[in-house]
C-alpha cells in the first residue's frame, strides 16, 4: 500500500541493464539469489529465486512460488537443507527445500520482513520486521516464532558476530545510524539502549 512506502523510495524501481558478463573463475557450491522485481506471468505479486550453478555460472532453477511477494533476502537454515526466505510486501517468511527447491512452509513474522541470519549454532533465525518495528526470533527446528523483540525504529538490515552475543542492526529511517543489540547470557531475547543516542 502507498501509505507504508517510505518517502525516499522511488517505486517502483527503474529496469537496468544486465551488468556484465558471469566471472572468469569458478565458483563453488550455489548461489540462491532473489530477483525481488521479477514479474512472472501468471504471478499476481513480482518476485522469484534464481539458483545458480557456481562451477559454472550457469542458472540450475527458477522458484516462481506463488507466495512469494518481493523475496528480499535469504539464508540456509539447518544444515543448508532449508533456505530462510523473507518476503518483503508481505507479513510471512517461506521455507524452501534447498534440495527441491519446493515449499516447506510459511512462517508468519509481522508486517515487512526483510533480512534473515541464522544464529552461530543454527538454533535461531533473526528476522527484521521492519513494517512493525521489531525482530522476529524463529526456531529453525520447529519452525515456529519463540518471541520478538520491540526496537525503537524501522529496522532492516541486520549482522550477528561470530559468537552471536552482539547484532548490529541498519536503521532505514534513520539514514546512517544503526543499533547495536547485546545478548544476556543465555536469554533468548536482545537488549539495546533504552533511548537514542
Amino acid at each position: 500500500p502507498q501509505d507504508k512506502i517510505h518517502a525516499w523510495a522511488y517505486w517502483p524501481p527503474s529496469l537496468k541493464p544486465d551488468p556484465g558478463n558471469a566471472p572468469s573463475q569458478p565458483g563453488i557450491g550455489e548461489i540462491w539469489l532473489d530477483a525481488q522485481f521479477q514479474k512472472v506471468e501468471g504471478k499476481e505479486k513480482p518476485g522469484a529465486i534464481i539458483v545458480i550453478n557456481a562451477s559454472n555460472w550457469q542458472i540450475i532453477k527458477t522458484i516462481t512460488e506463488e507466495t512469494l511477494n518481493n523475496p528480499h533476502n535469504i539464508w540456509p537454515i539447518k544444515n543448508v537443507t532449508n533456505m530462510l526466505q523473507t518476503n518483503w510486501f508481505a507479513e510471512y517468511v517461506s521455507v524452501f527445500d534447498s534440495g527441491s527447491g519446493r515449499l516447506v512452509d510459511n512462517i508468519r513474522v509481522g508486517e515487512s520482513p526483510a533480512h534473515v541470519m541464522t544464529s552461530p549454532d543454527g538454533k535461531e533465525a533473526y528476522v527484521t520486521v521492519q513494517g512493525e518495528d521489531e525482530i522476529a526470533i524463529i526456531d529453525t527446528e520447529t519452525l515456529s516464532v519463540k518471541g520478538k523483540v520491540g526496537m525503537p525504529h524501522s529496522t532492516h538490515g541486520h549482522w550477528l558476530d561470530e559468537k552471536g552475543e552482539r547484532m548490529a542492526v541498519a536503521i532505514t529511517d534513520l539514514p546512517g545510524r544503526l543499533i547495536v543489540l547485546e545478548k544476556k547470557g543465555g536469554v533468548v531475547s536482545f537488549h539495546g539502549p533504552e533511548e537514542e543516542k
